[in-house]
């Protein structure tokens, strides 16, 4: 398989459906084979498969006198080369590799399992060392990853070689520097053995580079999406709805339309702002007390139609098989880990894996094996002051108001020079140092130049601000209660720390509360329009139960109203929020459209196309869940 090849792939995590991650210390060749042929017959074409790290280096330190080091071995035996690697682990997983490929199932090799599922595993000489670090064992990593690599260079079945299991997982770093340092040695490592064979990341928990900092979840932030963008070639999300790292992934249900864009922009804002491919590599849901079977299958229909609208390069399941018998840890430990897979223990297939084979027999029935990458219409620029929870929060808030207001959007980070665009959106920023003096008179610029401009404020500063907005902050105070104020008909609420008591001088009210200070403003410039918001509406959004229900307040009106101008110039417009669109263009004269239901019920709408341009149908009804490719033509009768 070509992996860059611009088809969306279907696929899982496996571990052996007999021993989950004991598979290489209880290897059974006819189980992996039973597994495989599973796998394919149910339209599986990606594995990503893991040689678990100690079982393919089973290094042990012999020690003489008062526990003195002297000699590296593999149990008992002596090294067999200077890599340690075991060649009867190496033979086992040449075997896994020929029932993949006989299986015409391609792999995704993570090199550096030494986390899985919650427990860690080590070889026996290293444990207790520094991981990233310990040149002992950052030397016995890079003689593994190099031997590995050199042995299956050039099999069929690899598609991709990874670094390993959310390798960050594995060890503490203080700095990004040593983060760069090791994720630069294990690339550099597989590409002096094959330097054609794509290397994926596989991290756990990716942030910008600035936000790249100690937090909740320690020294992971050290690990930025900036850096793996530059050491390696395919940025990966690992996207769980009720994830406890992420707070907007946990306040609503499997299958509300916040949940099951979140693979999206995720995978969306690791390839934006790296600049790379990405891919969702791990998703699921965290067994029987997260949802039912059905309202799973369902989800990742969703998911993957939304994956394969925004470039997400495929999806990956966690994982293939249920592993609720196996007595060993993590199992043992982790109620999360025991019912994630597409087949039960007695090898039944669940729903979610019927539905993936659907999806696989849907996507082989398009007229193009690779949709066309879709059009964006503004940037999300997302800035410092936050932690690294309410950044991924907001960029999901703004992504998700775009799409129900009918547009695209394009992540950026502060600080790298700003990307074209008709609309800019800076959400909810925070702080004293979110927009750096030259990217703030850059916006203005851009904004004279004729861009819109929407900024929003949570606790942030912005300097200069009368000159950009058109308005004066008479004082600031803290708030005892939520803002409420009406727009467009609809009456809105919205929790913010600080009130804003603004004077307009020059700008448009568009928006007030009661007493009459300003909550939404335009104001011209030149060719352009600088909007603000004095309201964290993204910030409040990602932590607001049901926020982007049917029955909420209508927030994505606001951000209708703000990209009024770039939705005039698409292609195709629906009137319900519910349907998300995604324009793929083919030439100046043809393009394709993927529409998504993102609801648990069938939803209807009505097409409206530019001046010019046709297609076979004025209105659509979609089924829950589910999505429809329609094909758009300029009419030349028409021009």
């Amino acid at each position: 398989m070509n992996y860059l090849d611009g088809r969306f792939k279907i696929g899982c995590n496996y571990w052996a459906s007999h021993a989950g991650a004991a598979m290489w210390g209880d290897w059974r060749p006819e189980v992996v084979r039973q597994d495989f042929r599973m796998m394919a017959e149910a339209g599986l074409e990606l594995a990503r498969v893991f040689p678990l790290w100690p079982e393919f280096q089973p290094l042990t330190m012999h020690s003489t006198y008062q526990q003195r080091p002297k000699e590296l071995r593999n149990g008992e035996q002596p090294l067999a080369d200077k890599s340690g690697v075991s060649a009867a682990a190496l033979s086992k997983f040449r075997e896994l590799a020929d029932i993949a490929a006989e299986n015409h199932v391609s792999l995704v090799v993570g090199l550096l399992t030494g986390w899985m599922s919650g427990r860690l595993f080590v070889p026996d000489a290293l444990a207790g060392r520094d991981i990233f670090n310990d040149a002992l064992s950052l030397k016995w990593q890079l003689r593994f990853v190099r031997r590995f690599v050199r042995e299956f260079k050039g099999h069929e079945a690899i598609a991709l070689w990874e670094l390993g299991n959310e390798c960050n997982c594995m060890g503490e770093v203080t700095s990004r520097e040593e983060a760069w340092r090791w994720t630069n040695a294990v690339t550099s490592a597989i590409r002096l053995e094959d330097n054609s064979t794509p290397v994926a990341s596989g991290m756990h928990g990716l942030y910008p580079q600035a936000d790249a900092s100690f937090d909740a979840w320690g020294s992971r932030g050290c690990w930025s999406i900036e850096d793996q963008g530059e050491l390696t070639d395919v940025l990966t999300a690992h996207p769980y709805p009720h994830s406890p790292s992420k707070r907007a992934a946990r306040v609503d249900p499997v299958g509300s339309l916040r949940s099951v864009f979140q693979a999206t922009v995720e995978a969306r804002l690791y390839g934006d702002i790296a600049q790379r491919p990405s891919l969702i590599e791990e998703i699921g849901t965290f067994g029987p007390m997260v949802c039912d079977e059905a309202i799973q299958a369902d989800f990742i229909r969703n998911v993957a139609l939304n994956g394969l609208a925004h470039d997400c390069g495929g999806l990956l399941w966690w994982c293939a098989f249920d592993q609720l018998a196996l007595e060993n840890t993590p199992y043992e430990w982790n109620a999360w880990e025991r019912e994630l897979g597409l087949f039960r223990a007695d090898l039944s297939k669940k729903p979610v894996c019927e539905e993936l084979g659907k999806l696989r027999r849907r996507l082989d029935a398009l007229p193009r094996k690779a949709l066309p990458k879709f059009r964006r219409d503004a940037v999300c620029l997302l800035t410092p002051g936050g932690s690294n929870d309410s950044l991924l929060g907001d960029a999901w808030s703004c992504f998700v108001l775009a799409k129900q207001a009918g547009f695209d959007i394009e992540f950026q980070y502060e600080g790298e020079p700003l990307k074209d665009a008709p609309l800019y959106l800076v959400p909810s920023i925070k702080g004293s140092e979110a927009l750096g003096r030259r990217t703030t008179l850059e916006l203005e610029r851009r904004v004279e130049a004729g861009a819109s401009l929407l900024v929003s404020v949570d606790t942030g500063f912005l300097s200069p601000f009368n000159q950009i907005f058109g308005l004066r902050c008479a004082n600031r105070e803290e708030r005892v209660v939520p803002a409420s104020f009406k727009f467009d008909g609809s009456e809105f609420h919205c929790k913010a720390q600080y009130k804003l008591r603004l004077v307009a001088e020059g700008a448009e009210v568009l928006a007030a509360e009661p007493d009459g200070t300003p909550i939404l403003t335009r104001f011209k410039k030149s060719e352009g329009e600088a909007w603000f918001m004095a309201l964290p509406l993204e910030s409040h959004l990602a932590g607001l139960p049901r926020g982007f229900d049917a029955d909420a307040e209508p927030y994505h009106t606001l951000y209708a109203a703000v990209a009024k101008r770039v939705l005039a110039k698409r292609l195709l417009r629906r009137d319900n929020p519910r349907i998300s669109v995604t324009e793929h263009p083919l030439d100046d004269a043809h393009a394709l459209a993927l529409l998504v239901n993102n609801d648990g019920k069938p939803q209807n709408c009505r097409l409206e196309l530019a001046s010019g341009w046709k297609t076979a149908r004025t209105s659509l009804e979609l089924p829950a869940h589910d999505g429809a490719l329609i094909e758009l033509t300029k009419d030349t009768k028409a021009s």
